[in-house]
């Protein structure tokens, strides 16, 4: 699995692409060579959302995600699209 970021205007890459691993017993997720684990993906794109240290930029959610104020609304964004 990898977390592919468009790049903010002005930096070199258009692109970055960071590979996304799970390890240990619990199988807690992580950017490859990340210090930090998190329990889920949502817990990983969160915190790289408030800080991106490790990014070049701090990621920052599609509008639609956004907008979406229940859980329901997300689960119906996430099937658009499959037949």
């Amino acid at each position: 699995m990898a977390l592919s970021i468009r790049s903010p205007p002005g930096l070199n890459s258009d692109i970055d692409h960071y590979l996304i691993e799970s390890a240990g017993p619990d199988r807690n997720v992580r950017i490859e060579s990340s210090p930090y684990y998190f329990k889920s993906l949502p817990l990983l794109i969160e915190h790289y959302c408030l800080n991106g240290e490790e990014l070049q930029t701090n990621l920052v959610l599609p509008i639609a995600i956004t907008r979406c104020c229940t859980s329901m609304q997300l689960q119906s964004l996430a099937l658009m699209g499959q037949g």
